[in-house]
């Protein structure tokens, strides 16, 4: 191997990039050591640690690839030197950790080449990406599977000025393969712990974070077994480093934007969120729970009074007309401005996406309150408030806008009556009649009650307003809603009697319909009722009384009578 280490110094020692015959026989060179690399791990380690060293003169090359000094080379063989140059890196460094620790002095020349060729003309010149690959396969080797070079690379990234932040710009690229190596980069940076906190404390971190979140969002629909689908996995894999360290909360509060209540990068961290819960079977660490229930809160606040609006609710609205949409992330409280600057009978133009993430938050609530109920030992898989643990069931049950505000299960309840007189049922393709109005419904219960409080009956809306609602948005909504409560109140009894008291029986049993933009509606509301029922006589009371104002019709819709 020595024989082989004095060849290469001989070539490199010759190297002029002003003679076209020097340069096109260290490419010739450095290709043949290249595939040798790419089979034999031991030629690397041999020639890595070769008596005359290689590394000198490895160092000088790549000082010469990244300087602008005056050359004779034309563009397309500049390109060929740096891609060879690149290639015998990447295989030279691949699985031995003293070759990645002697590579890495030229960790700088490698970044100034990246930042130039992610420039917009470069990242758009066909001749330019295979060197744009390879450049960053042979970053990403370099520190593959090596803590310490990992931590230092990314300690540096993550703090390097916005017009100097290289991974930002290669996730611009308009290359999947480029994406591809800029994704399993950054997982390979992301291996320790310290190092996911880092990309949620540090300056650029989120903004990183945000080009992630973009390129997520266009792989999502990506075919599993193309370029584009490895992709997806890997920037999924990156996230679920994030969920696995506890990082979540902190990054979603990071890339909020002031008075919006959720921006579509949230609502893509939401779907990752949701999809690591369905496919984990552990609980994940930190502030997640915390984070969705305060989600929830204000969430909800933004979709009762927009659906207030819509349904032309005045008493509701004490707000001035021309303000922006706002929430206090603290208390999870929505601020007091109108939202989208609606009129009466108007739809908010914001509620689609509003509702879109709350749909997400609560099939993230619902999986991790189902595997808590898996866990052998429930009451330790959470500790929401220091030295007083909690379950993740009685922290949600339990929960409330402010010390003195409404608590989780009415806010659930009342989103769900406003619901199903804003959203018209789907069934066999038409919109359906509201089943039951929910005050008609409510003023009967409160009548069944106490008739002596009772309040006098008076007209409900009939969903005119919310036939003319868009759909896009609501799909699975008061579904997911009916089925939270539904695992809330199993054998529960303090939360059957919130149910009761704040008039939630009768909105659960105007679920009790057909609607495809709500699959299986129907079924989970049922369930819900008999959660709500059982071992509970005040609520079978309740609802024995209750007389039916409709009857199904051969298409299992409620129809008058």
């Amino acid at each position: 191997m020595s024989d082989n280490a004095l060849l290469l110094n001989n070539i490199c020692s010759a190297f002029d990039a002003t003679i076209p015959s020097t340069v096109d026989s260290l490419i010739d060179c450095l290709d043949t050591f290249s595939k040798a690399f790419a089979t034999d791990v031991s030629t690397r380690q041999q020639l890595g640690n070769s008596d005359p060293s290689i590394w000198p003169n490895l160092h000088r090359l790549w000082l010469v690839a990244a300087s602008n000094s005056p050359t004779s080379l034309g563009d397309k063989s500049l390109h060929k030197f740096r891609l060879s140059l690149a290639r015998f890196t990447r295989n030279l460094v691949a699985a031995v950790p003293e070759n990645q620790l002697r590579a890495f002095e030229n960790e700088g020349a490698i970044r100034s080449l990246l930042f130039q060729y992610s420039s917009f003309t470069n990242a758009n010149d066909p001749d330019s990406i295979p060197t744009t690959r390879m450049l960053v396969q042979s970053l990403s080797n370099m520190i593959t599977a090596n803590d310490a070079l990992a931590s230092t690379l990314w300690d540096s990234y993550v703090e390097l000025p916005t017009e100097e932040q290289i991974i930002i710009r290669l996730l611009g690229v308009p290359d999947t393969a480029t994406i591809v190596g800029t994704l399993v980069l950054i997982l390979n940076c992301l291996q320790s712990g310290r190092s996911v906190e880092r990309l949620a404390e540090s300056r650029c971190g989120p903004r990183i974070v945000i080009s992630l979140l973009d390129q997520v969002a266009l792989l999502f629909d990506a075919e599993e077994t193309s370029e584009r689908g490895r992709a997806f996995e890997i920037g999924y894999a990156i996230f679920t480093r994030v969920v696995d360290e506890g990082q979540v909360a902190q990054l979603y509060e990071k890339i909020s934007m002031p008075d919006e209540v959720v921006t579509p990068h949230q609502t893509v961290l939401l779907k990752l969120l949701d999809s690591y819960l369905h496919s984990n079977k552990k609980i994940p660490p930190g502030q997640s729970t915390q984070l969705l229930v305060s989600l929830f809160f204000s969430l909800t606040a933004y979709t009762r009074r927009a659906v207030r609006r819509a349904l032309g609710l005045e008493e509701q609205e004490r707000a001035p007309t021309a303000q922006s949409h706002s929430y206090n992330r603290d208390t999870g409280a929505s601020a007091e401005r109108p939202y989208g600057a609606t009129k009466i009978g108007e739809l908010d133009l914001l509620l689609p996406k509003v509702c879109e993430a709350l749909v997400l938050v609560t099939q993230c609530l619902i999986s991790l309150l189902l595997r808590e109920e898996e866990d052998v030992k429930p009451a330790d898989s959470v500790t929401m408030v220091v030295g007083e643990p909690k379950t993740i069931r009685q922290y949600v049950t339990q929960a409330r806008l402010r010390d003195d505000g409404e608590g989780f299960v009415e806010t659930l309840i009342d989103v769900l009556g406003l619901l199903d007189q804003f959203l018209p049922r789907i069934a066999l393709g038409k919109i359906a009649p509201t089943a039951v109005p929910v005050k008609q419904l409510r003023e009967q219960a409160a009548k069944l009650r106490n008739p002596s409080e009772a309040h006098a009956s008076s007209d409900a809306t009939d969903g005119s307003t919310a036939s003319q609602s868009d759909p896009k948005g609501f799909a699975y909504l008061k579904r997911d809603l009916v089925r939270l409560l539904g695992i809330l109140s199993y054998r529960s009894r303090p939360v059957q009697d919130r149910v009761r008291e704040c008039g939630g029986i009768p909105v659960v049993s105007n679920m009790c319909v057909i609607d495809e933009r709500n699959p299986y509606l129907r079924e989970h509301a049922i369930f819900t009722l008999r959660n709500l029922l059982e071992d509970n006589k005040e609520n079978q009371a309740l609802v024995n009384e209750i007389q039916p104002l409709r009857e199904w019709d051969e298409n299992g819709v409620l129809a008058g009578r």
